[in-house]
């Protein structure tokens, strides 16, 4: 009776103990080229009875060797969140992983990246063809998905990544990059409560869909205009730890910026890194450059809320693409950003908001792309699919995708989300392809040193309904 009594309050006390230790959810990685992850979480509580570690190993058991990573927590307390982040040591390129993060926390596996330049006898530094059968870098790139409008795409995503309960992915795909417009939590125009109560649990919904696919492929995202604060369309009631980017700044974990600036990347707002033989570059569009939307002349309190500063981002930029220009490992440059600053959604009937909006970032940052050589500028925020000549200072360089003389420009915001597709407009002289009325994302493969595939797939039946062969320009160079 004794034993029984003892084994009880034993059993009750194993399980108040782990009541008391909150669950990971929300899993996600990211790339810290050369060879580290970032490896992410969110738990609804504090640690308050233990120390959150990251355990990582290379067998799926993971208490034998296992490697102990130490965490930064990140406190959103008004509304009951806090953000973790861990980064591995320095990992062993293709290498298989397992690790559990935090003590209440399922074991989740990823395949390390191989980040390294491409070395001459590559053999896919053959540069005389455009085909190749086994892409040197390949990658998805969408803007705009949230949880509605968008299952067909989340599908499309787990299949295209190969993505398969708790086995480590197969796939080809070495990152994502979703530029903007993440989870659409603010775009529910709550008036009564006017604090939004909704936004952490549409960000909890989207990050657990979101789980499978960026707990084992790296997610790389830049901020959009629904990052900001809990409206889409203000400030007004919004709890502080909703304001400002700060559950964006918070939840995920980018590669530090250069010259050691804290934040990851300046609070994620902004951040580069080289990928074999290309470099990335993702930029704010929202803040941080002179007349941009949070920090221009068109911002109030309640009708565009400011945000920021968040650092000298301009000097970043200049900096960064001269670096990547200078290097001779890397032969693509490739740009993202929220905003496009080309497109024929925007007309006389059909502004952004600010209106001066794509105007000032083409003088913030096109003589930059212009003068660095950047080879595409992806970019979200129109709620559908674009693809665009070689353009300079509003004006076609050249058509031919073959031999670009300045940078070629991608919209492709149409991943599916709560507003639904952009208006049916017409098409500019600049734009070869609008497609406003199949959600999908894009694919970007770069076969070599001097081609790249770009293909759209549509989500309603992972057909491939858009693609272009580019070789690669030189017009700064020469």
């Amino acid at each position: 009776m004794m034993l029984q009594f003892f084994m009880i309050s034993l059993l009750i006390l194993i399980s108040k103990s782990l009541e008391a230790i909150p669950l990971s959810t929300q899993v996600h990685i990211g790339l810290i080229p050369p060879d580290q992850m970032s490896i992410s979480w969110v738990t609804l509580a504090p640690y308050t009875t233990t120390t959150p570690i990251v355990y990582l190993s290379s067998t799926p058991n993971i208490t034998n060797n296992a490697t102990q990573i130490s965490v930064t927590t990140q406190s959103d307390g008004g509304i009951n969140r806090y953000y973790h982040h861990g980064i591995t040591p320095q990992l062993t390129p293709l290498k298989q992983y397992y690790y559990q993060p935090g003590p209440n926390a399922s074991i989740y596996t990823f395949i390390a990246r191989n980040t390294a330049p491409l070395n001459s006898d590559n053999e896919n530094s053959d540069t005389d063809t455009d085909t190749a059968s086994d892409p040197v870098v390949k990658f998805l790139a969408y803007g705009d998905l949230g949880i509605k409008n968008s299952e067909n795409t989340i599908d499309l995503i787990k299949s295209l990544t190969k993505v398969n309960g708790n086995a480590a992915s197969t796939t080809d795909i070495d990152f994502i990059l979703h530029f903007g417009d993440v989870a659409y939590a603010d775009d529910r125009d709550i008036v009564f409560p006017p604090s939004n109560p909704e936004y952490a649990q549409i960000y909890d919904d989207w990050g657990n869909i979101m789980e499978p696919i960026f707990s084992k492929i790296p997610y790389m995202t830049a901020p959009g205009n629904h990052e900001q604060t809990c409206h889409s369309w203000s400030d007004w009631h919004c709890h502080t730890d909703l304001e400002n980017f700060t559950v964006y700044r918070e939840y995920f974990r980018m590669p530090l910026a250069k010259n050691n600036e804290m934040g990851g990347g300046n609070f994620n707002m902004w951040w580069s890194m080289d990928y074999k033989n290309i470099h990335i570059l993702s930029i704010s569009t929202e803040t941080d450059y002179p007349g941009s939307p949070d920090q221009g002349g068109y911002h109030n309190d309640f009708i565009n809320p400011e945000a920021g500063p968040f650092g000298d981002q301009m000097k970043f930029v200049e900096n960064d693409l001269k670096q990547a220009f200078e290097n001779k490992d890397i032969k693509w440059i490739i740009v993202n950003g929220h905003r496009p600053y080309y497109t024929s959604a925007h007309d006389d009937d059909h502004l952004d908001w600010p209106p001066q909006t794509p105007f000032v970032l083409r003088e913030a940052f096109e003589p930059l792309f212009y003068k660095y050589n950047v080879d595409l500028y992806i970019s979200g925020h129109i709620h559908g699919y674009e693809r665009l000549y070689s353009i300079y200072k509003e004006d076609i360089i050249t058509k031919d995708y073959m031999n670009p003389g300045a940078t070629i420009y991608f919209v492709a915001g149409g991943a599916g989300n709560i507003e639904g597709h952009s208006s049916t407009v017409p098409k500019k002289n600049y734009t070869a392809v609008y497609n406003n009325r199949q959600y999908g994302v894009s694919q970007v493969s770069i076969l070599n040193d001097t081609y790249l595939l770009w293909e759209y797939y549509a989500a309603e039946n992972n057909s491939v309904i858009d693609s272009v062969t580019i070789k690669k320009g030189n017009w700064a160079h020469n």
